[in-house]
């Protein structure tokens, strides 16, 4: 039969050993014919059981490989379910920031001859903590729309 290289190792290499072991016990009429048969056929049948015993651990790694990959592409979809969420809460969020802060212009610009002195204040730090500015930097943003300043002609 084909031989393995010398030094290859493995099952193919282990089996030429024993054969030739046992050749050399036969052609010094140490084995009988039928005995070497049988040792023969005992190591083929145990390279077998080797060889799906190895078989088993490769299909078994294969599984377990398979399963931890299923498992991170989960992992990573709910990921990045939870991360898309997230961003539709933040914009939902940010909606309602700008829809509550618009409210807060309005009623500060259009509400001027209903509401108090301390009315008109409260809503303007309202705003102002709404949209995270500072109330002293930033008094005259509420008055003109977009935080336009006063212009000559608009003066």
């Amino acid at each position: 039969g084909k031989r393995t290289p010398a030094g290859a190792g493995g099952p193919r290499s282990s089996m030429e050993a024993l054969m030739d072991k046992l050749e050399g016990y036969l052609s010094k009429g140490l084995l009988s014919r039928d005995d070497f048969e049988s040792e023969k056929a005992n190591f083929l049948r145990a390279l077998k059981k080797e060889r799906e015993k190895d078989a088993a651990a490769r299909e078994a790694r294969r599984v377990r490989e398979a399963y931890a990959h299923r498992q991170r592409l989960e992992a990573e979809k709910a990921a990045r379910a939870r991360e898309l969420q997230q961003e539709e809460e933040a914009r939902k969020r940010r909606h309602e920031i700008d829809a509550l802060a618009h409210a807060l212009r309005a009623t500060f610009q259009h509400g001027r001859d209903l509401l108090t002195k301390a009315e008109l204040e409260g809503v303007k730090r309202g705003y102002f903590d709404l949209v995270g500015l500072n109330l002293d930097a930033s008094s005259s943003l509420v008055a003109r729309p977009g935080g336009a300043k006063r212009t000559r002609e608009g003066a």
